[in-house]
């Protein structure tokens, strides 16, 4: 086999993200065919120090073996996440606020972006009365495979 992939919609797919086959010997091997059947491939070829198809089995698929290099995935990522507290936050308070407010000045605006700023003004307002204060956590955040 010389790993050249033939069909034309897996090849497109094979070159739009740059993957390069780690597997080129054939895995399925009988007395008239050889095959490939484990179908590998790799972005990045410094994530994979070797790559092997076994010679013995005990049927006529070929195991095969793929070593990644250490350290090339780490585990996780020290995170910072900001958050409010709402273990104080009482809604009928929020809402009777929120009711107070003086909405039909909102309506006086000709300009829309100007209504939605002082609705957001409005808003954010009695958010920030209510809800309690910003808080900062350190976190470990799993890296994703690529």
């Amino acid at each position: 086999m010389n790993g050249v992939v033939t069909n034309k919609k897996w090849r497109g797919v094979v070159d739009a993200f740059q993957l390069t086959q780690v597997i080129i010997s054939p895995t399925r091997v009988t007395a008239t065919t050889d095959t490939l059947i484990y179908h590998i491939y790799k972005i990045h070829p410094q994530h994979v120090r070797a790559s092997n198809v076994g010679v013995l089995s005990a049927s006529d698929h070929l195991p095969v073996v793929i070593l990644r290099k250490r350290n090339s995935i780490k585990a996780a990522v020290p995170c910072a996440i900001t958050y409010r507290q709402y273990k104080h936050f009482y809604a009928c308070h929020f809402v009777h606020d929120l009711h107070q407010m003086p909405w039909s000045d909102i309506a006086k605006h000709t300009d829309v972006d100007d209504a939605l700023d002082a609705w957001m003004s409005c808003f954010v307002g009695v958010c920030v009365t209510h809800m309690r204060a910003v808080k900062y956590r350190n976190v470990k955040r799993k890296q994703q495979l690529t």
